[in-house]
């Protein structure tokens, strides 16, 4: 499709030649990245059973209050919950849920926004145990893993 006219300089079939390799070598570039990254963190969709039985286990909530046209939340997806440590961490200790607003006037949706007062996304809001929100962990923008792995661990481990 490219070479319809009959382009009339020589390199051409060479030009076309090097945009196909390059083409190809873009897609095995990503595809290969995507496979190394590795497993990201295992989430669930939010609801209150699946709270109350995190509370019941005595295990700390993380809730990723995200939509898909956001690009920090973006990066904390496609880089903070890949990383190794967080997504063993995650595994380990916590309940990690995702609420998806990406699509407002979700009225459950809208509800979960005014209970935990999200005024925009990327927000990550993090429960103790008992269930109370520790305020000073919550996070608003993009965070990298090792400094998102230090609230991780604050938030595993009791207050004094």
């Amino acid at each position: 499709w490219i070479d319809r006219n009959q382009a009339s300089f020589r390199a051409f079939p060479l030009v076309k030649g090097g945009v196909g390799i390059a083409g190809l070598v873009v897609a095995a570039f990503l595809l290969a990245s995507m496979a190394l990254r590795g497993p990201g963190v295992a989430w669930k969709p939010y609801t209150e059973t699946t709270i109350k039985e995190a509370l019941a286990l005595n295990r700390p909530v993380i809730i990723d209050f995200y939509a898909t046209w956001c690009t920090p939340c973006r990066e904390l997806e496609d880089i903070t919950f890949h990383q190794a440590d967080v997504v063993r961490l995650a595994g380990q200790h916590f309940t990690m849920v995702k609420v998806d607003v990406t699509r407002g006037g979700n009225p459950y949706h809208e509800e979960l926004l005014k209970k935990y007062r999200v005024k925009g996304v990327p927000t990550i809001v993090f429960l103790d145990a008992g269930g109370k929100e520790r305020e000073d962990l919550r996070l608003v923008d993009y965070l990298p893993a090792e400094t998102f792995l230090i609230r991780m661990r604050e938030l595993a481990s009791p207050k004094q």
